[in-house]
């Protein structure tokens, strides 16, 4: 009797948390933006000064079209410094991008040191007011800058975050997964904006104010850290859907694993290395979010664990059929991974098959974390679909030419 009710503890436990997670969460956030009204922003009278950084780490697949992409943006280039931050390539990435000093790149060809190490080098050399990050394959729209930085006209703003697509040049079921996955972030980052308090950013496309920036820890990801840094200190930090950045989802299960744990494994850090600065800001709103979206989010492997075994010991009334629910639900993804891999899919199966993809991504994430395994270096993916993504972004998708 004390096993089975240890159990059914277990059980409504790890089903609340789930369903806090996934859906409490986000009706709250509605429900606390539904007393509060975005302000109207407006274009600045005097457009600031920034300086645009692209992190790059042997990309010279990619390196041409995204400073073509970036040279040609609808904002003034006497306001928009392009600065190239090569984090030890060994390809021809920064010899590419020095083909653009005429038109003004700067290039800092750096050793190898990870990229919160090559930008705590760049940043403090920048000479714009606000420093804006992208990466290599991210495409903007032509107006992306000058739509983004109009919120810095309100002092009381620190930190912006640009909307990012991702496109798919196939049938891939795990970027259609991600996709679906994506849209639903994207408006929990709208929710969190109307309060101002927008918990991290897209590492694509968000800006700052340079004075704001915080020299940044290896292991972290300087786009879910440096929002959160700076809404400790007291300012708004705000999401901008009509800024827009484009880039390529992953192309199988292997390479979403391994992208997502390391973003996971990351964002555990994070979250131990901003605790402090939010207890010390009393910023409380933040405090909640910050557990709320991002450790909870990140056990949900351990409360999804907890619900299969326990529902193994309950096998009667209401549980059978959650006990079936919950078998149907991993063997459709189960199914649509083994069609996956003759080379076929089945598009009602892929958002299964990204949740089982995402949380065993979690679930490794945290293994790197305890095992102490290296996150402070990334190593770039393939880029073919990247290069597919127009160089003027706002043009329709096409090949590409190279």
């Amino acid at each position: 009797m004390i096993v089975s009710t240890l159990f059914a503890v277990v059980f409504w436990a790890s089903l609340a948390l789930l369903a806090y997670v996934y859906a409490g969460y986000p009706l709250l956030l509605f429900v606390l933006g539904a007393f509060r009204h975005e302000p109207r922003r407006s274009r600045p009278a005097r457009l600031p000064r920034v300086s645009l950084i692209i992190s790059a780490y042997n990309e010279e697949d990619v390196i041409r079209e995204k400073i073509v992409n970036t040279l040609r943006l609808d904002y003034p280039r006497q306001r928009l410094e392009i600065i190239v931050a090569c984090d030890g390539c060994t390809d021809t990435t920064a010899a590419i991008a020095r083909e653009f000093s005429a038109e003004g790149v700067r290039v800092f060809d750096l050793p190898r040191r990870g990229k919160n190490g090559t930008l705590n080098e760049v940043v403090p050399q920048a000479r714009g007011d606000v420093i804006l990050f992208t990466d290599a394959n991210g495409k903007y729209q032509s107006d992306a800058v000058s739509v983004l930085v109009r919120h810095f006209a309100d002092p009381q703003v620190g930190c912006v975050c640009g909307e990012l697509i991702y496109l798919s040049a196939d049938d891939n079921v795990v970027a259609k997964g991600y996709n679906v996955y994506w849209r639903y972030d994207q408006q929990l980052k709208r929710m969190e904006s109307r309060l101002a308090c927008l918990l991290g950013a897209n590492g694509s496309i968000f800006a700052i104010r340079k004075k704001l920036y915080q020299p940044l820890a290896g292991f972290v990801s300087n786009d879910m850290v440096l929002p959160i840094q700076v809404a400790a200190r007291g300012y708004d930090v705000v999401y901008e859907p009509g800024a827009i950045s484009r880039e390529a989802g992953s192309k199988d299960a292997a390479e979403e694993l391994g992208r997502r744990s390391r973003i996971v494994g990351r964002g555990i850090l994070g979250v131990r290395v901003v605790l402090p600065d939010v207890l010390r800001g009393r910023r409380w709103l933040l405090l909640w979010e910050l557990l709320s979206r991002k450790f909870l989010r990140y056990c949900t492997p351990v409360f999804l664990a907890g619900l299969a075994v326990s529902n193994l010991f309950l096998l009667t009334g209401l549980y059978r059929w959650t006990l079936a629910a919950q078998a149907l639900f991993y063997g459709s993804a189960l199914v649509s991974m083994a069609l996956r891999r003759v080379g076929l899919h089945f598009r009602p199966l892929s958002l299964p098959h990204y949740f089982v993809v995402g949380n065993a991504a979690a679930a490794l994430g945290w293994w790197k974390v305890v095992a102490g395994r290296e996150l402070t270096k990334w190593e770039t993916v393939a880029r073919a679909y990247d290069q597919q993504i127009p160089a003027t972004a706002d043009a329709p998708l096409t090949a590409s030419r190279r």
